[in-house]
This record gives C-alpha cells, structure tokens and sequence, in this order.
C-alpha cells in the first residue's frame, strides 16, 4: 500500500524557523531584500536576485489544524527553493530556468501568472497569438 503521507505532515518545526532557513538559503545564494508573506490560505517568499524580483507561493490547505498546515507550508517552499537552488549550483540547470515561473513582471504578477492565459488559448486554438495579451492591473 502506497505511503498516504504528506511532506512535512507532522513537523515539529516553527514557520517561523522554517522561514528563517528560507532567508539564510537564499542569501548564500546571493538574493537580497527578502520578504516574507503569510495569510490563512497562502505562505510566500519574495526576493530580488540581481536586478530581478521573484515570488513564490504555496497554498496552505484549509484543515483541522491551521498552525500545523502553515509548518508544513514553510518546510515544503523551504525544499523547494532549496533543489532548485541545489540544481543551479550543480550546473543541472540554471537560475533564470527555474525561477522564470516566478519572476514578477511590471505589474505585479508572476511569469507564470502572466503568460498562462495565452498559453491556454494558444493551446486550445492551435494557433500562436498574433499579439500578447496582457492582463493584470
């Protein structure tokens, strides 16, 4: 029988420890002003790293135990960061390659959030678009 178990499910191991570890990560990497975000539904991390700003999320699960599903969130965006930046210090990949995703562009949004639209219409239709479509604020 398949292991049902989430990542980090029954970590002992404070948020805001966890975001400590996430800060001192990418420092050594060579991000600077860092920040932290957290809500009831979403835990985040933004940072600039040379003259780019990026964010990552993760959602937090609404469950019986809020305190213990934002531990987790914070272990999991911590393991994240932490085989992307893995991987790029390995020479597997690169920084701009794993971070794209997350790089905010002028109006606020993630990469991600930006091209996902067009990309869904682009796929749908089969058809590149002709101009970009840009939404946001």
């Amino acid at each position: 029988m398949p292991n049902t178990t989430r990542y980090a499910e029954r970590t002992t191991v404070s948020a805001g420890q966890s975001q400590n570890e996430v800060k001192d990560l990418l420092r050594r990497f060579g991000a600077n002003q860092i920040a932290v975000y957290e809500d009831e539904i979403k835990s985040a991390v933004a940072f600039r790293m040379e003259d780019r700003l990026y964010r990552i999320t993760v959602p937090i699960p609404t469950g019986k135990n809020p305190r213990q599903e934002e531990r987790r969130a914070w272990r999991l965006l911590l393991l994240l960061i932490k085989a992307k930046l893995e991987a790029v210090r390995e020479g597997a990949t690169t920084f701009e390659r794993e971070f794209l995703a997350d790089m905010l562009t002028p109006d606020g949004s993630t990469v991600y959030e930006w091209t996902l639209r067009p990309l869904q219409l682009a796929y749908e239709s089969g058809k590149m678009p002709d101009q970009l479509m840009i939404t946001g604020r």
